[in-house]
């Protein structure tokens, strides 16, 4: 998982559900998770996005946003 510096204009546009997001990582395509207003995180693969979930269930994250192109 790696912290992106994006800037609106270059997020993938088309949002993706958990599921979706779940499709992409397993057929290797690359998933962008915004979890703050200022934070996106490109993602790799399941695991990544679990330890995302395990953290928001925790509270450091008010919500998961998944994008995919």
């Amino acid at each position: 998982m790696r912290m992106l510096d994006l800037e609106f204009d270059e997020v993938p546009k088309k949002r993706a559900t958990e599921n979706e997001a779940r499709e992409h990582l397993a057929t290797g395509v690359p998933v962008v998770c915004k979890v703050t207003d200022r934070d996106w995180y490109e993602i790799h693969s399941e695991k990544e996005l679990d330890d995302l979930k395990a953290l928001a269930k925790q509270g450091v994250y008010g919500s998961l946003k998944f994008y995919a192109d």
